[in-house]
């Protein structure tokens, strides 16, 4: 990388990136651990996701426009003091022993709350630290260190809730919160009343027409449009093999849960080494490697759930992991490509919120199935859904050689 990209700002934007990813992992690893140790059970962990999720689908579309308001490092600096308060709450009232269940919820629900304003801004707000050229090799070093950071996490939580408590665990990790929090206050940017000239001009537009403005932009890039429905459909047939591979593991291939975590370390691994990759070449269709990706992991899928092995899920978790990484970077170098600066966030927002939208659906349908038919069925439908919604995408993505909107989609399709 050249010395160009590791610019003070970029330097500390990475930084609190990492520290987040952390201090999010270490935060649900030690939440559910104490829930369980205070008596919590099946009922009680799917209330925590689902309070987790639904900021994320609900509140997606109301972030934007707050964002266009002010400085977007203000922003990400209230988001991550916000979630070091409302974590440190938990350890002290377990430590005064009036921790009730309720609280745990309201932790989840303000934590996600936290990183719907958070990521949306931290896209919004690469662009301004590195040149347009160097887009896509700054999101897959980030996406490759943020998969470095859960590897982390994945181990270091585990083995401070073991040797410690989780308790403790929560207490440390308000300090991450706090550190990632003051590394992005410190950014300066010497441009930043002109690059917020578009959005104190936003201001005066009333909140809901920001809000509708997000769905006209995908509606005008057509290539967003098109990958953000297709994600609805790759979130959608994720979520059997999401909510079954535990139970397919444990009953079909009769493994421990050690090893469960292991090969869920596999989907790290995979999407740290296309990361990598991705740093160092340029992919001049990302559309393509967005939808490209989709379709392989949906086959991958659907050989998890006609065969078995060992072996066979082990790839598969290592290709899932890739295909994550080749379907989130080029979605964030369109919109940081394509979409003005002051209107990246709400796009992203409302992106997100549009492909999230039907999970606790489909959620629901596999619990309902679940009980009439085996896992690996569930899991190769799931596959074959992704697989053939890839196909759909592939034909009516725009091309080149069509008429786009813009100068920028045609580059990044």
């Amino acid at each position: 990388m050249s010395e160009t990209l590791w610019s003070r700002n970029f330097r500390l934007l990475f930084l609190s990136k990492l520290l987040k990813v952390l201090a999010d992992n270490f935060t649900w690893t030690a939440l559910v651990w104490l829930m369980l140790d205070l008596g919590g059970g099946g009922v009680s962990s799917s209330l925590l996701n689902l309070a987790a999720l639904v900021p994320m689908m609900a509140l997606g579309l109301f972030v934007g426009p707050m964002l266009s308001r002010g400085k977007l490092t203000r922003r990400m600096f209230e988001s991550d003091a916000l979630r070091a308060l409302i974590v440190l709450s938990v350890p002290v009232t377990y430590a005064l022993g009036v921790l009730p269940v309720w609280q745990f919820y309201v932790v989840a629900f303000v934590q996600s709350v936290c990183g719907s304003i958070y990521n949306p801004a931290s896209v919004a707000l690469l662009p301004q630290l590195v040149s347009k050229d160097m887009l896509q090799k700054t999101n897959a070093l980030m996406e490759s260190s943020n998969q470095v950071s859960r590897l982390v996490s994945l181990a270091g939580a585990g083995a401070m809730i073991t040797f410690l408590s989780p308790a403790i665990t929560l207490t440390v990790t308000v300090g991450l919160f706090l550190v990632s929090a003051l590394l992005v206050l410190a950014i300066r940017l010497p441009n930043e009343q002109t690059v917020e000239a578009g959005a104190r001009k936003k201001e005066k537009t009333p909140y809901w027409t920001q809000i509708r403005e997000g769905f006209v932009i995908l509606r005008r890039y057509r290539i967003l449009m098109a990958l953000n429905v297709y994600c609805i459909f790759l979130n959608a047939g994720y979520q059997p093999y999401e909510s079954l591979l535990p139970v397919y593991i444990h009953d079909s291939l009769h493994l421990s849960a050690f090893q469960l975590t292991m090969l869920r370390s596999g989907s790290m691994i995979g999407a740290l080494l296309v990361g990598l990759w991705l740093s160092k070449v340029t992919i001049k269709r990302n559309g393509l490697l967005f939808a490209g990706a989709g379709i392989l992991q949906g086959a991958m899928l659907m050989a998890v759930g006609h065969f078995t092995g060992i072996w066979l899920i082990l790839a598969a978790s290592f290709v899932i992991g890739a295909s994550m990484t080749a379907i989130n970077v080029p979605e964030l170098v369109i919109i940081q490509s394509v979409v003005p600066q002051h209107q990246q966030a709400t796009v992203f927002s409302v992106g997100t919120a549009i492909s999230t939208m039907f999970m606790p659906v489909a959620g629901a349908l596999v619990a309902v199935f679940s009980h009439s038919y085996d896992s690996g069925p569930l899991i190769f439908c799931g596959g074959a859904l992704m697989v053939l919604a890839g196909v759909v995408t592939l034909f009516f993505m725009p091309r080149d050689s069509e008429h786009l909107q813009s100068r920028g989609e045609r580059t990044a399709a």
